[in-house]
């Protein structure tokens, strides 16, 4: 190996060691072969760079499985097979070629993980005991939206309290590990709720949605609340609008009503930004 495939490892190898070591077994394993296969990397090295973040071949390799593609790591995914999925993850990305780097030349990672409105809700009882509504929420990298939705959901906070309806079909259990959360009974009212997304999932159509479910760790209980969350979300769809947000959202703020309090939340979307967008 050398240069840009010699990078190319030091980053799976980065990613296994201290993104998913200790949460995702599965998809450290993986990015430990990745590392160690001057094939695969000069492969993967094919894609446009902004695909070179291990998580999008990681999804890409997923959503060849979700899509039907018979491969004994579909079995190693779904917790059927205790097989080195490491070996074999290669093997898809060698056998699949063409339709995985057609995937990586259109699909950005769009990890939308409802859980994130854990964090959320107590931010916004925050915010109510601060300023006065009515309130807009405004979602930054909002992918499919599902984090506008977090009403929709039951979030467990343990002794300090719970929020959303009992009977949501999604369920999110919290640990709070320090300090005491406001914690409210409801979310707070919304007036709007609107997202900003380089490239929005559309829920109506089954391979963005399938996408969607591609980019969540299958070793983790994240994949059943998501797809539990998006079956919610399909019934009544937010508002995601296309495009960079140091653009867009200069727009959607100037739109709201004089007397709303904006709320502008983002979960990860900062990286994926340069650092000129940051600033912008």
């Amino acid at each position: 190996m050398g240069g840009a495939t010699d990078d190319l490892a030091t980053l799976w190898r980065w990613f296994g060691e201290h993104q998913y070591r200790g949460y995702s077994p599965l998809y450290e394993r993986v990015a430990e072969s990745v590392a160690e296969d001057p094939e695969v990397l000069e492969l993967l090295r094919q894609a446009p760079p902004e695909a070179h973040l291990p998580g999008a071949a990681l999804a890409g390799v997923r959503y060849l499985l979700l899509d039907g593609l018979d491969h004994p790591l579909g079995e190693v995914y779904a917790g059927q097979s205790d097989a080195d999925p490491g070996p074999l993850f290669l093997d898809v990305c060698r056998t699949q070629r063409a339709d995985l780097l057609a995937l990586l030349a259109t699909r950005r990672v769009q990890t939308n993980d409802c859980g994130r409105c854990a964090l959320i809700g107590p931010a916004l009882t925050w915010v109510a005991e601060q300023l006065p509504g009515p309130y807009g929420l405004v979602d930054v990298g909002a992918s499919a939206g599902l984090n506008l939705l977090g009403d929709r959901y039951r979030l467990d906070y343990g002794r300090h309290g719970a929020t959303g309806p009992p009977d949501s079909t999604v369920q999110i259990a919290c640990e709070v590990t320090g300090g005491a959360p406001p914690v409210a009974e409801q979310w707070l009212a919304l007036e709007s709720r609107i997202g900003i997304d380089r490239s929005p999932i559309d829920l109506a159509e089954p391979a963005d949605a399938r996408w969607l479910l591609a980019c969540v760790w299958p070793d983790t209980s994240r994949a059943e609340r998501v797809e539990a969350s998006i079956a919610l979300a399909q019934q009544d769809p937010p508002t995601v609008l296309p495009g960079p947000a140091d653009t867009v959202l200069p727009g959607v703020l100037a739109g709201l009503p004089e007397d709303t309090t904006a709320v502008v939340t983002t979960t990860w979307a900062f990286g994926y930004f340069s650092e000129e967008e940051r600033a912008a």
